[in-house]
């Protein structure tokens, strides 16, 4: 934590850019959806930022940066704060730097779009759909993520069982210092049905989904999809074969009118969201199913663990072939149960990408001589962007 005299020093320093340190304000922004995991919660709850700052320009970001390496603060860059692991939380203090304030959607061309990082990717989508183009790809959080947020800690989300995940898709033509051009594109790959969203959940979810529920009562598995209006038909036909049932379609005007909630909150970590605020003894894991997949797998999965964990998948592409990432409920009970659980998947043969981490090292990715550990030095030198996250910097 940085002194009371060395923030003074800072915001004198950064003259008219909006800063606070307002109590109130430091802890609803120093906070972000980690509290999804049990066991994130006591370890990141406390962790509050000295001062927060709204840059709103490219220089305003310049002059906070300056400051913050004059006084040797930690900085912590956040947008908006609907990350899971603790992405934007300040583990020691300093700078937390809102990005919400740097939010222009600056130019819509044929084929893509520029915004500043800090713009609501809801706000990009409606000046895409506007111009009669569309995004190829938005989390089911776009109401308050950033495009910033998502580019730089996003996998995927709504578009990528058409487009694939994000590094995969050609979706970001470039990126500036501070700004985001993100490409609309075409369908990435040709196909006989045009999709846009697969996300598919248990009949053990029905409780969860309220306003729902005269279409999806618990009776049945549920499918939730995004399909190409002239195709829709079709999608039914298709769905038929494999014995589904044709519960409801609509439109998203539709959807509105009737106060239903929109199809691409019904999907990703929404769906974990709904459930906790019906019950907080949930919990959640990221699984990558084994490719073939074979859907008896999962149903060896739900017979082994019973009541202990819900399943629900979405469907991707990754480098062109079809991904399907799990997102399983888990009635939490231990960290020591959770991880034998965790265990149980990958000795199915799954990938887990554990979300009750915080440190990278720990993700199961991470390359500690790769690219991105030499760019960080190359960007970072003095160590202070966020000081805690990687234990072999600490």
């Amino acid at each position: 934590m940085a002194s009371q005299t060395l923030v003074e020093q800072f915001r004198q320093d950064i003259g008219n850019v909006s800063s606070t340190v307002d109590e109130r304000q430091l802890r609803q922004k120093s906070h972000d959806f980690h509290w999804y995991s049990p066991v994130l919660t006591p370890q990141l709850q406390n962790c509050l930022a000295d001062v927060v700052v709204q840059p709103r320009s490219e220089e305003e970001i310049a002059v906070v940066v300056v400051a913050a390496v004059k006084h040797r603060i930690p900085l912590t860059v956040r947008g908006g704060g609907t990350g899971n692991y603790g992405q934007s939380v300040p583990l020691k203090g300093g700078v937390l730097v809102d990005m919400t304030g740097f939010n222009k959607v600056t130019a819509v061309e044929s084929g893509s779009i520029r915004v500043q990082a800090g713009a609501v990717i809801g706000t990009a989508l409606e000046a895409a759909l506007a111009s009669g183009q569309q995004l190829m790809m938005y989390p089911s959080t776009m109401r308050s993520a950033t495009i910033g947020g998502y580019l730089g800690g996003g996998f995927a989300g709504i578009g990528s069982v058409r487009h694939g995940i994000i590094r995969d898709s050609g979706m970001i033509q470039s990126v500036r210092i501070y700004g985001d051009v993100i490409a609309f594109g075409n369908a990435a790959f040709d196909s006989d049905l045009d999709i846009f969203l697969l996300s598919a959940v248990e009949r053990r979810f029905g409780p969860f989904y309220k306003r729902l529920h005269k279409y999806f009562d618990g009776s049945r598995d549920a499918m939730f999809s995004m399909v190409k209006e002239s195709d829709v038909d079709r999608y039914f036909a298709l769905a038929a074969t494999f014995n589904g049932h044709r519960s409801m379609a609509v439109s998203d005007t539709q959807s509105a009118a009737a106060n239903l909630r929109r199809i691409h909150e019904t999907a990703f970590n929404h769906t974990t969201l709904m459930a906790l605020q019906v019950d907080r003894g949930w919990t959640y894991l990221q699984v990558v199913m084994p490719n073939p997949y074979e859907p008896k797998l999962a149903e060896e999965q739900m017979r082994r663990f019973g009541d202990e964990v819900l399943m629900h998948h979405e469907y991707t592409k990754e480098k062109g072939r079809c991904r399907i990432g799990g997102l399983p409920l888990i009635r939490y009970t231990t960290e020591q149960r959770l991880n034998e659980i965790m265990r149980s998947f990958e000795a199915d043969g799954c990938m887990l990408n554990n979300p009750h981490i915080f440190k990278l090292e720990d993700g199961g990715r991470f390359d500690p001589e790769g690219r991105k550990m030499a760019f960080r030095a190359s960007v970072d030198p003095m160590k202070l962007l966020n000081p805690g996250k990687l234990r072999s910097l600490s």
